[in-house]
């Protein structure tokens, strides 16, 4: 099956559009200068008309004039029923002045029944006038109406035929009846027939030409586009299309790959990073695992010396479990796999729960542990992994302020925002660290290896920002850190 390029439908519909759009353009001036050509006739034939009917009224009077002034009887010039308007007709008739714009126009007079007296020589004359343009006569009706000529040893043509009931003194005294023949309008839109069928063809090929040169402008960003990203791989992921200077569709999309190119090259870089961090924050705990064991296989051990090497490795395995577990949570949440169970939570004897479970750990270092809840807000959280990020929070100040310091929570409600504060007087963070505390694997103090794995902050951001909440961070070096937790009020 063949599956035509983007260039070759772009060329393909926009041929298909433009013609079918002179199609329709054509059909449309064909059929209106055909409606202005009959037009144009109609008008002819009626300005022809009343002419006509002056003309005749004009020589009835000056015949009617002569023949009074050679005495003849005045009835004899009445002109219903009268033989006489009869002759005058026919002599008019076939004596019409030379006018060129009459030259094609055939005229014919009928008596109120229908039928003919005069006739100009280039009438059909075995055309009678129907029973129904009789009828329309008599009541004062004109009618335009196509006949076929047939005149005898004639070829056949169409006539525009205008017929017009002549009255005087609200009789009707004739029917007169002109014919224009169609040949003239049949000849130009034969013409503009000629004209459009030669017409569209070169359209239709200028259509095809002019749409190649499009698609060739349109995708011309799109084929930098394809050789760009033919050359993106997993080690090569620092590249970047080229975004056109136009600000339409392929500057949006170029825009957009880029976007998601820096998003996966954040994202592999952060992989790559991790299981670096892995691998490091694994080798520790492996190394004293596989030196300790070693050592108590050298030779036979006392019982106490088994159980002390046990132990030891116990806590090596526990403190590998940790890390494992908290990687698979990270994991969870970042693949959307973690369901909250929502319920309204009241946060200040929440957060004194927490102070108090935590504060065996203050009490090992001889920090002071202080609360100042001064707010009575609800929030709608998960209560179980809401006390896990804050423990997360509270064990990191506690964990970096030194003995005899001082950790700080306190509550306060900001417009529709419960605000939690942890301030410690720890040593700080340097401002250029500041942006990745909250990274994985990260710890501000680089040389206190033992002070965890650098996760608890990450999962304590996770879990605030999926209660839409916020966790931020400032430092100042010698005066300690305040970590700021911004929570959703519950709309009771």
């Amino acid at each position: 099956m063949i599956h035509p390029t983007i260039r070759t439908r772009i060329i393909l519909w926009f041929g298909l559009m433009v013609t079918g759009i002179l199609c329709i353009f054509s059909l449309f001036a064909y059929y209106n200068f055909r409606a202005t050509l009959l037009a144009d006739t109609d008008d002819l034939l009626k300005l022809k008309a009343i002419g006509v009917i002056n003309y005749i009224d004009a020589y009835w009077n000056s015949q009617k004039r002569k023949g009074l002034e050679r005495g003849e009887d005045p009835l004899r010039f009445a002109k219903f029923n009268s033989i006489n308007f009869v002759k005058i007709s026919e002599t008019w008739v076939d004596a019409i002045p030379a006018d060129p714009e009459l030259a094609d126009i055939s005229i014919s007079i009928f008596s109120q029944t229908g039928q003919l007296f005069a006739s100009s020589r280039n009438f059909a004359g075995t055309q009678p006038l129907s029973k129904a343009a009789v009828a329309a006569a008599l009541q004062g009706k004109t009618v335009l109406t196509d006949v076929v000529d047939r005149t005898a040893g004639g070829p056949k043509k169409r006539m525009h035929v205008l017929t017009v009931p002549v009255v005087e003194d609200d009789v009707m005294v004739c029917i007169l009846q002109l014919g224009r023949p169609l040949t003239f309008v049949h000849r130009a839109l034969g013409k503009l027939r000629v004209k459009l069928l030669l017409f569209l063809p070169a359209s239709l090929l200028l259509a095809v030409v002019t749409g190649w040169l499009l698609a060739d402008v349109t995708l011309r960003p799109l084929n930098s586009f394809i050789k760009t990203v033919r050359h993106i791989s997993a080690d090569r992921l620092s590249a970047r299309v080229e975004a056109p200077a136009t600000k339409d569709e392929m500057r949006l999309l170029a825009d957009t790959f880029n976007d998601m190119l820096g998003k996966l090259e954040q994202a592999f870089a952060m992989q790559k990073q991790i299981v670096q961090d892995v691998s490091h924050e694994l080798r520790t705990p492996l190394t004293i695992l596989k030196g300790e064991i070693e050592v108590a296989l050298k030779k036979v051990r006392s019982r106490d010396e088994y159980q002390s090497t046990l132990t030891s490795s116990l806590e090596e395995i526990d403190r590998i479990n940790r890390m494992v577990e908290n990687l698979l949570f990270l994991a969870r949440f970042d693949s959307r796999q973690f369901v909250f169970e929502l319920k309204e939570i009241l946060l200040t004897p929440f957060l004194e729960v927490i102070i108090n479970d935590v504060r065996v750990l203050a009490d090992q270092k001889d920090i002071e542990l202080k609360s100042e809840l001064r707010a009575d807000v609800f929030v709608r959280a998960d209560r179980g992994n809401l006390k896990r990020a804050m423990i997360n929070v509270l064990d990191n100040a506690i964990k970096y302020t030194p003995a005899q310091g001082t950790v700080v929570v306190s509550l306060t409600k900001q417009n529709d925002r419960a605000i939690i504060r942890v301030s410690d007087t720890g040593g700080g963070i340097e401002a250029a660290r500041l942006p990745f505390v909250f990274d994985r694997f990260y710890r501000a103090d680089t040389a206190r290896a033992s002070a965890g794995f650098g996760l608890g902050l990450s999962i304590a951001k996770a879990i605030v920002e999926a209660h839409r909440g916020s966790i931020e961070v400032t430092s100042v070096i010698g005066h300690g850190s305040v970590f700021t937790v911004s929570l959703p009020l519950s709309l009771r």
